[in-house]
């Protein structure tokens, strides 16, 4: 979530370091991306995507439940939000 007065990269390393428990050491802005909302008929989600580089060793804080690192072949099985799927899986992928 960005506060106001917020930039998207405030808020990206804002969002890091209570989530994640790790840094934001370096961004680049990748773009702005907007899909329909995964779980909100009628909503359209808008991101700021950007490619980054963390200090820090992510780990579930905050709301975040769980986390784990997975192969790409398993994470093409998941039921994954439009915006995630359709532009970032993209992006990472290349």
């Amino acid at each position: 979530m960005q506060y106001a007065g917020e930039t998207g990269a405030e808020a990206l390393a804002r969002e890091l370091k209570e989530e994640l428990g790790c840094a934001l050491t370096k961004a680049e802005f990748v773009g702005v991306y907007r899909a329909v909302a995964a779980n909100e008929d009628n909503h359209v989600v808008e991101a700021e995507l950007f490619r980054v580089q963390i200090g820090g060793e992510p780990r579930a804080a905050a709301e975040i439940e769980e986390m784990r690192w997975m192969r790409v072949e398993e994470a093409r099985r998941l039921a994954l939000a439009p915006l995630t799927r359709d532009s970032v899986v993209p992006l990472v992928l290349g």
